[in-house]
Parts: C-alpha cells; sequence; structure tokens
C-alpha cells in the first residue's frame, strides 16, 4: 500500500540568509535544504577578547 504524504514546512529568514540562493531537494527519503549566507553576513565580524 503505497501513500501520499503532503508535508509543508516553513522557514522565517532573517538578512543573514541570501533568499534568492537558496535550494531544496528531495531524494532516498532525505530533504536537503541549502541557506547560504548573505554578503552582509559573511562581511560581519566580532570581536573576541582575550
Amino acid at each position: 500500500m503505497l501513500r501520499n504524504l503532503v508535508h509543508e514546512l516553513q522557514f522565517i529568514t532573517t538578512s543573514m540568509v541570501d533568499e534568492d540562493k537558496v535550494n531544496a531537494h528531495y531524494k532516498d527519503g532525505v530533504l536537503t535544504v541549502s541557506m547560504p549566507k548573505s554578503k552582509e553576513a559573511l562581511a560581519m565580524k566580532i570581536a573576541v577578547k582575550a
């Protein structure tokens, strides 16, 4: 018996994600979602004090 199940998943993203480059694919029962960082997020630096 085969069942077709429909799932919906929503993400709320911040400006740290480049929404134009979000990618998802489903293979062998595994959903892989890629959400690359935006240019602004990559340029962000955090000072670390010793």
